[in-house]
Order: C-alpha cells, then structure tokens, then sequence
C-alpha cells in the first residue's frame, strides 16, 4: 500500500542509487525509507522530533512555539511526499532525475528528515507544486528568539502574480498561527 501512494514510487529507489557513492547519505536514504515503508521500529515522525540531530536544535525553541509549528492547523505542509517532490515538479536544482546528478538534490534529506523544516506550497489539481517557499523554524542569532525563514518563492512554470499572493497570504497566516515573525530571504 505505500508505494501506491507516492505518486513516482521509482524516485525514491533513483534518489537511493543516485547516492550509494556517498555511505553517509546512503545510510540517512535508507533509514528514511524503511520508516516511510514502516520496516523499521522507527517512524518518519520520530526521526523528525526524537532523533538526537534534530532534539538539539529543538530544544532551544519554546515548547507553546514547537506545538503551534507542529498543528495540523499551521499553513504550509511538512508532508513527507510533498517535501520529497518540491525539485520534481519545478523542475528545479532539487530534483531527482538531473543532468547534474545528485550535485544539489542532497539537500531533500534534511527537508524530509527535520521537523523545523515545511514547506509553503500552491498544488495544481493532481497535486503537483506549482509554487513554493521552504521554510524553517529558526533561533534569531542575535536575540536568540524565533522566527520562520521562507526562502525565495520558486514557480514551477514562471512568475504568476496569482501564485506569489497565495504564497504571501500562506506566509502571513503562519505568522498568525504560531506567534513569530516571518523572515523572507
């Protein structure tokens, strides 16, 4: 049944290929997805929260913050199989099947495996990124408080005035939603 719900199945097993020279990211690949396909003790979501990695950096976020970024009412979405497919649809430098190998796609493992990381996304129809910002909960170095940092808007097929106000109008909900300001690269 879990093959069945990633909408390219064969990415996943490319994407583990595509990095089998580096024993690093073959070893984080391959955790991942034997808890995506629940084959391990481990699931996706305690790798996300639980894991000695990320407990670190979460830790120095308050609690009320953390609870607020995790509600299924936050805008944005830290769906695995949307993460894993946001350089796919785009056809952008994080996509799978690239002229340029694995050179910049290494980058999905931390969106995927890092619960500071969403993303803020407008779907088409079939479910496919049309527009996205990846964003992630962050402390300010400076006064060492929180805030959400939305990379630049990437569009799948160019510039629409249309996506950018729904991409805006996501990112203000979010600042609402868990109380911190929005930082836009």
């Amino acid at each position: 049944r879990a093959m069945s719900e990633w909408r390219n199945p064969e990415l996943l097993f490319r994407y583990l290929d595509d990095n089998r020279h580096d024993p690093q990211m073959e070893k984080l690949i391959v955790r991942w997805l034997r808890a995506i396909f629940g084959l391990s003790g481990e699931t996706l979501r305690m790798i996300r929260r639980e894991s000695p990695e990320n407990v670190r950096h979460l830790l120095q976020i308050p609690q009320d913050v953390l609870l607020r970024w995790y509600s299924e009412k936050c805008p944005g979405t830290s769906k695995c199989k949307t993460l894993f497919m946001v350089g796919e649809d785009a056809g952008s430098c994080l996509r799978i099947i690239s002229n340029e190998g694995n050179r910049y796609n290494r980058a999905l493992m931390g969106y995927v495996l890092q619960s500071h990381v969403r993303a803020l996304v407008v779907t088409d129809t079939v479910g496919r990124v049309m527009c996205r910002s990846i964003i992630r909960l962050v402390l300010r170095s400076d006064t060492l408080t929180p805030v959400v940092f939305c990379d630049p808007m990437f569009f799948t097929l160019g510039y629409s005035q249309d996506l950018q106000r729904e991409l805006l109008h996501q990112a203000r909900q979010l600042e609402e939603q868990i109380g911190v300001p929005i930082l836009h690269a």
